[in-house]
Parts: C-alpha cells; sequence; structure tokens
C-alpha cells in the first residue's frame, strides 16, 4: 500500500476512534438534554414557585445565564440583535424583538441524533454514516439553512 494511501488510512480510524471515544465519554446524556441541568441547577434561574412547571421566565439574561459556563468567542452568533419580522414556533424572541441564546438553541434537546441538525462537510457524512450527529441544542434542525432563514 503506498504511503499516502496508508497515512490517510491511519488518520482517519484515528479520528473514527477519538469520535467514538468523545460518544462513549458523553455517557447516556444523549437521551436527555443539557447535561449540566438538574431539577435543582434549574433554580438557579427560574423563580421557586416554577419549580414544578418550568416556564421560559428567567431571571438573568440568557447570554449572562450561557455565559457562566459557556465562553463566548469570535465568529459566534451575536446576541441582542433586533429581528425586523416574526419568527415561527419554537423560535423565541425577547419583548423588544431581539435574539437571544434561546433563540436557536433549546437546552431541552437531545445532546445527540441520529440525523444531522447542522450542515456538514462531507467527510462528516461519511464519518458518521450510520453514528450519532451532535444536534448542538439546536431549537430545529438546520442541515441545510433553514433555522438561519427564519431572521437571515
Amino acid at each position: 500500500m503506498p504511503y499516502g494511501r496508508a497515512a490517510a488510512l491511519l488518520l482517519s480510524l484515528c479520528f473514527l476512534a477519538d469520535r467514538d471515544t468523545a460518544l462513549a465519554s458523553e455517557g447516556n446524556r444523549a437521551a436527555g438534554g443539557h447535561p449540566s441541568w438538574t431539577a435543582e441547577s434549574c433554580l438557579s434561574c427560574h423563580r421557586a414557585e416554577e419549580a414544578s412547571a418550568i416556564s421560559l421566565r428567567v431571571r438573568r439574561p440568557c447570554r449572562t445565564l450561557c455565559a457562566s459556563c459557556h465562553e463566548f468567542r469570535d465568529g459566534h452568533h451575536p446576541v441582542g440583535v433586533a429581528i425586523p419580522r416574526a419568527v415561527p414556533e419554537p423560535l423565541l424572541l425577547t419583548k423588544a424583538g431581539t435574539n437571544t441564546c434561546v433563540t436557536c438553541h433549546d437546552t431541552t434537546r437531545p445532546r445527540v441524533d441520529r440525523a444531522p441538525w447542522a450542515s456538514t462537510s462531507l467527510f462528516e457524512r461519511i464519518a458518521h454514516r450510520s453514528g450519532e450527529h451532535r444536534t448542538y441544542y439546536l431549537a430545529m434542525r438546520n442541515e441545510k439553512g433553514q433555522l438561519c432563514r427564519n431572521c437571515h
């Protein structure tokens, strides 16, 4: 076997092994929503009287909430942007008509799914043909840009 093909095969095997290890390390979180959310952690944002029926009312802006664990990087979609039109369910805007983290993300969604939720490269489609795909906790599928087109 030529060295180029052998190297490509080795890299592919390493990628697949790393992907499987990463999925295995997720444990059974794939079936549930956001991994850090439990009944107790809901009360860090939701009022105590809402404990039995959590609603979408939060005590602090979601950017602050999400940034308490997630680091926002350049290139990540900005929040607080005015959306000039109505968006369909399940997407949410603030009363002022601006987007927030939960406009595009729904932390009750499962972490992985058998079908892609976001656009993927050809290599990713080949590597994940029968595997699990990250949902990125998106509020709706976006493998063809349908989530983005609601605002853009």
